[in-house]
């Protein structure tokens, strides 16, 4: 379990400088232009997990350490880059290096997604996906603590140095990690090889129903999340004091979900995973639409704990079916693809909530959310696949096709 711990130091120090480039660079374009330009910010920063896909087959046959190595060292180049060319404010210059850092991110985080199942034994995987839950929910937490601190109290100069540093930290687990898995396949890597890896992954998805099945509401759920994302900065500035309630609003998110992850392990050994899922799906999305309807501060700060809470549960649980269901042998591949079908409609999603901010406001944009959730789960009780999982102790991968 070394090598777990390892890979865990290496995932929160990305994480942590991941959150702050995107709350900098979020505050810094809401004050320096309109709805639209944020809301296309937000696109491109969940643009290239919808290309993922196309890293799937360099995730099952290269060294993840040296991949790793690559994406955190195009994010230094890249916080450099921003730190020489922060004055004057230049948003096509803004996007791109937004657009490039959140590329080298979508290789880290589905190569540390696929590594967790042979890092640790099947038995122990709930409580290795909730271990990396927790901790990513305690330093998400613990950032967005001082966000609203940091905004108000820092230029974004500082700011951006400061990302540089964490990045650079990164390094420092990411020297001690070792995982040798051997070779995975001894097809040179060409052209025409990538492309039959490819799209493999692609059939194997498109062939199983219970992942088509699992799937495909998340790629609505996910466009909400975006424009929710787009909403969250103004929706803040309808208090007073809009950094610091922002902060607020986001912390208590955190603090959600890192109890929800915390209780994961005990609430999957109750009831099986798919109606699971699907009531925490109902909590979670009423819990949201209670808190943009109450506008009150803290009862709203609970709410938003309280969806979040109920959202990392799930999260946890699809986690570990992604992990368990699929070949081993594809698994990067069709994660990868997961990940990109679930995400296609999130640019989409960010730049609607440009236009949906000027049409309808704030509140609307944020409680799409909340009813799109509730809608995934009529969606799932309505799929007999999803409804005779058993509890996640009890899943297994699916049996192979030929």
């Amino acid at each position: 379990m070394k090598n777990l711990y390892q890979l865990l130091a290496v995932r929160l120090l990305i994480n942590l400088a991941d959150s702050l480039f995107y709350v900098v660079t979020l505050w810094n374009v809401t004050q320096a232009a309109d709805a639209l330009a944020t809301g296309a910010l937000v696109a491109l920063f969940t643009l290239p997990d919808v290309l993922a896909v196309f890293i799937g087959p360099l995730i099952d046959r290269f060294e993840p350490r040296r991949l790793l190595v690559v994406a955190s060292g195009l994010q230094l180049a890249i916080q450099l880059v921003r730190l020489a060319t922060l004055t004057p404010f230049n948003l096509p210059l803004t996007y791109a290096l937004a657009l490039g850092s959140t590329l080298a991110s979508s290789l880290t985080y589905p190569l540390e997604d696929v590594l967790i199942p042979r890092l640790a034994p099947q038995n122990r995987l709930v409580f290795a996906n909730s271990l990396f839950a927790v901790a990513y929910k305690a330093v998400d937490t613990a950032f967005n603590a001082v966000s609203g601190l940091l905004l108000s109290a820092l230029s974004f100069f500082a700011l951006y140095a400061a990302d540089l540093g964490v990045f650079a930290l990164v390094f420092v687990p990411l020297v001690a990690f070792r995982f040798h898995r051997g070779p995975v396949t001894t097809v040179p890597f060409s052209a025409k090889a990538y492309r039959t890896e490819l799209a493999a992954g692609w059939r194997y998805l498109i062939g199983a129903p219970l992942l088509r099945a699992l799937t495909w509401p998340l790629v609505a759920m996910n466009a909400a999340t975006a424009l929710a994302s787009v909403a969250m900065p103004y929706f803040s500035q309808e208090f007073a004091r809009p950094k610091l309630v922002f902060g607020l609003f986001t912390t208590a998110e955190g603090v959600g979900g890192m109890l929800g992850a915390l209780a994961v392990t005990a609430l999957a050994r109750r009831a099986g995973v798919g109606r699971l899922i699907s009531w925490l799906l109902v909590g979670e999305g009423a819990a949201w639409v209670l808190a943009v309807a109450v506008h009150q501060v803290v009862a709203t700060a609970a709410l938003l704990a309280l969806s979040s809470a109920l959202g990392s549960v799930s999260n946890t649980l699809y986690a570990g079916l992604y992990q368990v269901l699929p070949d081993a042998t594809l698994l990067g591949r069709v994660n990868t693809t997961v990940d990109s079908l679930i995400t296609v409609a999130m640019p989409a999603g960010s730049l609607l909530g440009g236009w949906v901010l000027a049409s309808i406001g704030a509140r609307w944009g944020m409680a799409l959310l909340g009813l799109s959730l509730i809608g995934g789960a009529i969606t799932y009780w309505l799929s007999r696949p999803v409804m005779a999982l058993p509890k996640m102790s009890a899943v297994r991968p699916l049996p192979p096709r030929g």
